[in-house]
């Protein structure tokens, strides 16, 4: 029973409140909203005493106070905080009790009903945001047949099921044709790409590109069609799994050209291929072009343009070319003599201080299913005889097919033991049709003849001492299939928080012709490197730090060590004043670096390096570089001492 409240105004404004109650039982109501525990406070209402905690209880939810004490005053002054709401109370917007009620549903203003979530039956993927287009044109005219084109693309990113993570960019032309190479960024015509991602692990469908992976030895880039699957995990004594694996077709072939600048010609300059092949195809994108070791930029604003179609290449003004020009381009071409698979796969073992990994890279061309060439049991039999020879690999093409007026065809004559084939008009002798082949410079006895006639005509030219003095042969070469095998194993170790050591081993497999098994004895070679890493501090200052960082290194390279690609730099062989084509020999490779570092100030590096080739060549490389800053002023400086040694000569180049 409530008996007073004080006071009643400063309540209106505040949620303590002041209550006198008479204690006719146990257990009182004191309000009608929730009570803040720990803000009750009991006083005597007689003799305004307070009363012990262990007197009573509060169900602070409820507001009841309940007795506990063996005395019980009259009448008690209750002081306390309230919410502004009952936390007992139900609150709902609508009555469950008597929606569910089945006789009550028709008195309901509101009635629920459920729709077709997909009414016009239009593609619904959930999470996944997609956009593209398709085309269809038609092509006619008075002196064409009709052609019907068309065109597909689109585009997919989002979420499936499962919190898959899908990025697809589906791309089809009925025309496939190569992007031009005039801009930095390039748009693929026909491509079909379908990355899933879950958790840790990717898995890639259709055309990707394939990139080296952490190492020294293995070094590629490759545009692929097939299949890629990533996954990382860990175990439970805290070893992190890295694994990788890729299976596909090939798209092309590595190859690499020195081009010899001409004085004011900014091209365009043509590309050829590992066999000499003049009218290449190249994948767009593959390209790498560097000019005196620098790697230039495509674009028609930046340093040159290519053209993938013709093979083709074009600087800018950007970079004017001369005849002291050292440029090498690294592509890849089109070359679909058999079906060429590669296979990767890829396991990284990881802790805290240290680092395992193992790769292995496989490229081979199917022998028994060629694309562009049908090989006959005699050609067959041609290549199993040529072993590594490749380039005795050649069938003639010399057909008897009798006199046409219309073909361009030969008569055939003895020259001092030769059979000589010569242009010829004549009915009764020019019977003999020839298919000729570039076989490179020096290295044929036929040039091309400048006849006005209907067709390319070829002229005999005498050897010279036996030495060919023409550049066509009428034969055909035959293209053999090839094998690339590379395994590498390496280890990285942090000793401290400072220093490290590192070793990569690598053992390649290399045949040049699987048709034959004569000159494998050489297919198999192996190589190595380890280095040391440290850091040495020279002050505490950490300001102004000092420090001194030291890398030793050696390397071995095999004779018959063959890798993927280039993965020395680009300007190794004129670092050292060798010839890019060299005879193969053990590669021994040494060096020692010490790098003095001071913050915002600069750095101070000597090197020294000794390259030898067992019994060919030896060389010393001294290098000084270093930078200064200072108010704004940067000083920069690079110095090279190269002694280098071979059978014919001794160089010194300081530069």
């Amino acid at each position: 029973m409530v008996i007073g409240i004080q006071p009643l105004f400063s309540q209106q404004l505040s949620n303590v409140r002041i209550k006198i109650y008479a204690l006719a039982n146990d257990t009182i109501q004191i309000d009608t909203v929730s009570i803040i525990p720990g803000s009750l406070n009991l006083k005597d209402a007689a003799t305004k005493e307070n009363i012990s905690s262990e007197d009573f209880s509060l169900n602070a939810l409820h507001s009841l106070l309940i007795w506990r004490g063996k005395a019980r005053p009259d009448s008690i002054l209750a002081e306390y905080k309230v919410l502004p709401y009952s936390l007992t109370k139900s609150i709902y917007h609508k009555d469950y009790s008597q929606l569910n009620k089945r006789d009550s549903l028709s008195r309901l203003p509101i009635i629920y009903s459920l729709q077709e979530l997909n009414p016009n039956g239009t593609l619904d993927l959930g999470g996944v945001d997609y956009n593209g287009s398709f085309s269809r044109g038609i092509t006619f005219g008075n002196n064409q047949d009709l052609v019907v084109n068309s065109n597909f693309n689109l585009q997919l990113q989002g979420k499936l099921a499962g919190d898959v993570e899908v990025l697809a960019a589906l791309s089809d032309n009925n025309i496939p044709i190569q992007p031009e190479g005039n801009t930095q960024q390039l748009q693929e015509f026909d491509k079909v790409f379908i990355q899933l991602k879950k958790s840790r692990s990717t898995l890639v469908v259709g055309d990707y590109e394939l990139s080296k992976p952490e190492g020294y030895f293995m070094n590629f880039y490759k545009k692929l069609q097939g299949a890629s699957f990533l996954t990382t995990s860990d175990t439970n004594n805290e070893i992190q799994l890295k694994s990788n694996a890729s299976i596909a077709v090939a798209k092309g072939k590595y190859a690499k050209n020195n081009l010899i600048g001409i004085e004011g010609n900014q091209g365009p300059y043509r590309l050829v291929g590992n066999n000499g092949e003049t009218y290449i195809i190249i994948l767009a994108g593959t390209e790498r072009v560097y000019i005196d070791g620098e790697i230039m930029v495509r674009g028609s604003d930046r340093d040159y343009v290519i053209d993938y179609n013709a093979g083709e290449i074009v600087f800018t003004p950007n970079r004017l070319i001369t005849k002291d020009k050292r440029i090498s381009v690294e592509f890849q071409y089109s070359e679909k003599a058999y079906l060429r698979t590669i296979f990767f796969a890829g396991q990284q073992f990881s802790h805290d201080a240290w680092k395992v990994r193992v790769n292995f890279y496989s490229e081979q061309d199917a022998k028994n299913q060629p694309v562009q060439q049908e090989l006959t049991d005699s050609q067959r039999v041609v290549l199993s005889e040529a072993g590594d020879s490749i380039q005795k690999a050649y069938y003639q093409s010399i057909d008897s097919v009798g006199y046409t007026p219309d073909r361009v065809l030969y008569k055939k004559i003895d020259s001092i033991g030769y059979d000589v084939y010569v242009y010829s008009i004549n009915t009764d002798s020019a019977i003999y049709s020839l298919n000729f082949s570039y076989t490179g410079l020096g290295k044929g006895n036929y040039v091309i003849a400048n006849n006005l006639v209907n067709g390319r005509v070829y002229r005999w030219i005498a050897p010279v001492g036996g030495i060919p003095q023409g550049d066509y042969e009428p034969v055909i070469p035959l293209i053999a299939p090839q094998r690339t095998q590379l395994l590498t194993v390496g280890v990285d170790y942090n000793i401290n928080e400072n220093s490290s050591v590192s070793w990569e081993g690598g053992l390649s497999n290399q045949d040049i012709n699987t048709f034959s098994s004569a000159g494998n004895s050489d297919n198999s070679g192996v190589s190595s490197i380890l280095s040391y890493q440290q850091k040495i501090i020279l002050n505490h200052d950490r300001q102004i730090e000092t420090n001194l960082f030291t890398t030793a290194r050696y390397e071995f390279t095999g004779q018959n060590f063959k890798a993927i690609e280039r993965y020395r730099p680009v300007e190794f062989e004129r670092d050292w004043n060798i010839t890019t084509i060299q005879p193969p020999a053990d590669e021994h490779l040494a060096s020692v670096n010490l790098n003095l570092q001071r913050n915002a100030i600069g750095n101070l590096q000597y090197g020294a390096s000794f390259f030898n080739r067992s019994g060919i060549y030896t060389g010393i490389n001294n290098s000084l570089t270093g930078n200064y800053n200072h108010h704004g002023f940067q000083l920069t400086f690079i110095s090279s001492y190269l002694l280098s040694e071979n059978d014919f000569q001794k160089t010194k180049f300081f530069r």
